[in-house]
């Protein structure tokens, strides 16, 4: 039917013109962008999930990084004690130089001299060893141990109690998280093994000048009654006194004085089995949540991100399609003219 107010052919083609430009204008948008979700209309629950994934991924790439920091801080732990065995291994050779009944009083005497030297140092490197600002071993507010008390008179003797390494780092449990989940954490403790560690190094030096491993005292924090230890402090339980034997002085006592190597030489290596333990522990966790941050890529990407082979090519029917239905529209519009003919 021929009519002059209504054109259904031209209609139809501007209906699907206007779709058409539509289609394109969303295609160039997003090769323009690079993403194939520019807002929520274009993909209301593609985006929700990779709202979600996002997050998560920002927690793992922090998670990583957590990671990296606590393996730096447990390979401190284990660097400062690679020194110390290699100080312990010094010692024992210079003990076992003099348990042999051929070492001269002199050689003794030089032996014992290094002997103090390194014990005083080993102490050091308990005291000093930190990472960052914080102590690793030995905090500053580390308190003596004290000996057991025997029962007298019907009374219950008292234990011995440790020394408390205080505030240090690896004097208390630590608790690292590894992953973006609220139950995703490592638990590391080694205070035990720092404590039999301290104990044992301070068997092997006990006799040195002031107090191999002299701590604040909290009972007498000003000792006023010793001037010649003005800052009030006192060894923990094992350390003799300055006027005792030296260790290295006779054979037999040098003799004694391997076991107290041996057994630090042990302690040394089971806290570093531990701390290397922990590392290999971490090293894998580190692997795994890379894995789990490359999974959350790409599925964020497969989900956001434009596929230009796809998009292209629909760009160009788009285009063909636009040229096409503007012709047609050229086409239906001159249909009308078709009346005047019929007038005429």
């Amino acid at each position: 039917m021929i009519t002059i107010h209504t054109n259904s052919a031209a209609n139809r083609i501007i209906t699907a013109h206007n779709a058409n430009e539509l289609a394109r204008s969303n295609t160039q948008h997003r090769l323009g962008t690079g993403f194939r979700v520019n807002g929520a209309k274009d993909d209301a629950a593609g985006l929700q999930i990779v709202s979600r994934l996002r997050s998560t991924r920002v927690g793992m790439i922090q998670a990583g990084e957590n990671i990296n920091n606590a393996i730096s801080l447990l390979q401190a732990g284990d660097d400062a004690l690679a020194t110390m065995e290699g100080v312990l291994q010094r010692i024992q050779t210079l003990v076992t130089k003099a348990a042999d009944g051929a070492t001269s009083k002199a050689d003794r005497e030089a032996l014992q001299k290094e002997f103090d030297q390194l014990g005083s140092e080993l102490a050091s490197m308990v005291k000093s060893a930190s990472y960052g600002s914080d102590k690793l071993f030995m905090g500053t507010d580390a308190e003596a141990g004290k000996p057991a008390v025997p029962g007298t008179g019907g009374e219950e003797g008292k234990p011995a109690e440790p020394a408390k390494m205080g505030d240090a780092l690896f004097a208390k449990a630590l608790q690292f998280q590894i992953g973006a989940g609220k139950d995703d954490k490592m638990d590391f403790d080694v205070s035990k093994q720092l404590t039999g560690l301290v104990s044992a190094l301070e068997n092997v030096a006990k006799t040195t000048k002031d107090g191999l491993w002299a701590v604040k005292n909290p009972e007498n924090p000003e000792n006023p009654e010793n001037p010649e230890n003005p800052e009030g402090t006192r060894r923990t339980e094992g350390a003799k006194a300055a006027g005792g034997d030296p260790e290295l002085s006779t054979p037999s006592l040098a003799s004694e004085k391997l076991e107290n190597v041996t057994e630090a030489v042990s302690a040394v290596g089971e806290l570093r089995a531990s701390f290397g333990a922990g590392m290999k522990r971490l090293d894998y966790s580190a692997q795994n949540l890379q894995n789990m941050v490359n999974a959350a890529s790409e599925s964020i990407g497969r989900i956001m991100d434009t596929d230009y082979a796809t998009d292209t090519t629909n760009l160009a029917q788009q285009s063909v399609l636009t040229q096409v239905s503007g012709e047609m529209l050229k086409q239906a519009n001159a249909s009308s003219q078709q009346i005047l003919q019929l007038l005429g």
